[in-house]
């Protein structure tokens, strides 16, 4: 059960920050493209209240930079969290590598389908945990 926790978040970190990197290079390939609408809707006096749906277009691709850093940086958090869980403790690093699920859905949405395996990952962990607790100590015969 270990080893599917190590293979899940592994591959939960993999595909977080890959995805990630994607939205960054997204985001930069077309940040001028943002930047000439912006400019565009401020000189027609286009602002947030006349015309939502362009500018929620435009505010959207510009929000993939941050949503980008925060799948890399929870990506890493929830790996690093799994190779020092002896320090940490299983309850911490259980909690940790949830968080690091449930953090990029907060911040969009669409983060759900990546973001799913180290949830599941995390869920499988805390059963780990109270299968080391609950495993009555074995005393060898002699």
């Amino acid at each position: 059960m270990k080893v599917a926790v190590l293979v899940l978040v592994i591959i939960g970190c993999i595909l977080m920050t890959v995805v990630g990197i994607s939205w960054l290079s997204d985001y930069n390939d077309n940040k001028s493209a943002v930047d000439s609408l912006n400019d565009l809707a401020k000189n027609l006096g286009v602002d947030d209240s006349t015309s939502s749906g362009i500018m929620d277009q435009v505010n959207n691709i510009a929000g993939y930079e941050s949503k980008g850093y925060i799948l890399i940086i929870c990506g890493v958090v929830a790996l690093a969290a799994f190779l020092f869980k002896k320090k940490l403790g299983a309850m911490l690093t259980s909690i940790v590598i949830l968080a690091a699920g449930i953090l990029p859905i907060i911040a969009s949405p669409k983060a759900l389908i990546f973001s799913s395996v180290l949830i599941l990952a995390g869920i499988l962990s805390f059963v780990v945990k109270n299968q080391d607790i609950q495993a009555p100590p074995t005393q060898a015969a002699q």
